[in-house]
Parts: structure tokens; C-alpha cells; sequence
């Protein structure tokens, strides 16, 4: 995992509350996937999360963080999660 503007520009994580605030960023989940499995995620940032599953091998996902997040009310500590629940097949 790692983070990147909305042009795909890498940020470092010192830099992530202010380019976040600036521009949004999002985190960039790549993955290979080798075994036959069903695999499903949840993402959340704060209030907002997405939810779905992987169904090809090797590809990436965004989730976005947007700037407007990035109030005040708030400030403090910053966390994305991502959960993953991977069941084997056969």
C-alpha cells in the first residue's frame, strides 16, 4: 500500500495532511493474488467507507481521500483501514 496524488504522483506520508487537505490523495492497495479464493474488502477513512471484491489476479485499487475531509473537527490522528476477508476455494 501506498499513498498518491490524484495525477499518481507518490506521497510521502510526512507530507499526507497537507497534500490531502491541498488536493486529496488516495491510497493505492496493489495486489497479486495466487490462489483460488473469494476475497472481499472494506475500506474506511473516518465516517466514509467502500466495500467490494477482487475478482482478478493482479491489479490495484484506489480509495480516495478527499480534501474536504480535512476540517478542524477533525485534526488529530488520521486512520485508513483497509480489511480484507479471503476465503480459500475448493
Amino acid at each position: 500500500m501506498d499513498l498518491i496524488d490524484n495525477e499518481g504522483e507518490s506521497v510521502p506520508i510526512e507530507h499526507f495532511i497537507e497534500a490531502a487537505a491541498a488536493k486529496g490523495v488516495n491510497v493505492r492497495l496493489k495486489y497479486v493474488v495466487s490462489i483460488n479464493a473469494n476475497i472481499k474488502y472494506k475500506y474506511s477513512f473516518l465516517k466514509e467507507s467502500i466495500e467490494g471484491e477482487i475478482t482478478d489476479k493482479a491489479n490495484e485499487i484506489l480509495f480516495p481521500i478527499k480534501k474536504d475531509l480535512f476540517k478542524p473537527e477533525n485534526a488529530g490522528f488520521y486512520t485508513a483501514n483497509v480489511d480484507l476477508s479471503i476465503i480459500p476455494e475448493g
